[in-house]
């Protein structure tokens, strides 16, 4: 079987992730000092939450070289082809160093297929792409259909995050400091969007969680409207009762909406903040679909 790759940021559940034998490559985490985190493993959504409460900006790497060549050279002098499903591109460097050892790699396996996807997303817009391939995988698709079909899922995948606060974007270099403090003191709430090259943008901004709640909801009900029956990914951070305000808001809204709810992982939330709420799914039908 073909063995599916991802990393950290996928806000995949460990069941999922042991049902499918799923390897996850984990980021790396600083909370306010030198040491640094394996995020799923050492570090976890509570820890980052309570950390930013405390003042602290936490700050991201991503998975060093020499794991993601261990690990797929694991896999190549096993004889296992692979596909690693990697961050945004533009957002991180996994997906560039992952193509850098897969290179170097194929020289030494020539028999091995290495694949590698540019997810285009993160959180469980990547996540769902993940469970898509996994599936298919284990139900003996080809590497070369399975790297079709992960194409063309991340030319699809969308994912909306209303924020908390400016005030992380301001600390991650997003937004300037004025705009942010008069931001911050007129409660205005960010909603970003990882558009299609895989930029994490600031498409608008309302006053006020329950309109951000809202406007989340709105947009991500636009474009559902090809696909409303897949598995709708909610990712929450730390104010659970924000999914409970999105699920109340679509149920009229939504034939029997099937959804995945999980915590925005260590690494978005670093860089997202508190009270966040996202959305992520597919713009169009994927076929054929499989559900979990």
């Amino acid at each position: 079987m073909i063995k599916i790759i991802t990393d950290s940021i996928c806000d995949l559940k460990a069941d999922l992730i042991e049902k499918y034998g799923i390897e996850i490559l984990p980021l790396r985490v600083r909370l306010g000092g030198e040491q640094e985190y394996l995020d799923r493993v050492e570090v976890d959504p509570p820890r980052i939450w309570d950390a930013m409460h405390r003042g602290i900006a936490p700050q991201t790497t991503q998975v060093p070289p020499s794991v993601t060549a261990s690990v797929f050279e694991r896999c190549a002098a096993a004889g296992m082809d692979f596909i690693y499903v990697a961050f945004s591109a533009v957002l991180s460097g996994c997906c560039h160093v992952a193509t850098l050892v897969s290179n170097e790699l194929k020289e030494k396996y020539p028999k091995v297929k290495m694949g590698i996807i540019n997810s285009k997303a993160g959180s469980f817009g990547q996540g769902s792409m993940v469970l898509q391939l996994a599936h298919a995988a284990a139900k003996g698709v080809s590497f070369e259909e399975l790297m079709n079909r992960g194409a063309h899922m991340a030319e699809h995948v969308e994912i909306f995050i209303g924020l908390g606060d400016m005030k992380w974007l301001v600390l991650g270099g997003r937004v300037n400091k004025l705009l942010g403090k008069t931001g911050s003191m007129l409660d205005i709430r960010p909603i970003v969007h990882i558009d299609r090259q895989g930029y994490l943008k600031v498409v608008s901004a309302v006053r006020g969680q329950k309109r951000m709640i809202q406007s989340v909801c709105d947009k991500s009900l636009e474009l559902l409207r090809e696909f409303p029956e897949q598995l709708i990914g909610l990712s929450y951070s730390e104010e659970y009762s924000s999914i409970e305000q999105a699920m109340e808001y679509m149920k009229d809204r939504l034939l029997n909406p099937r959804y995945y709810i999980q915590p925005i992982g260590c690494a978005l939330t670093a860089h997202c903040g508190l009270e966040g709420v996202g959305v992520q799914f597919f713009n169009t039908k994927i076929e054929p679909y499989y559900y979990d």
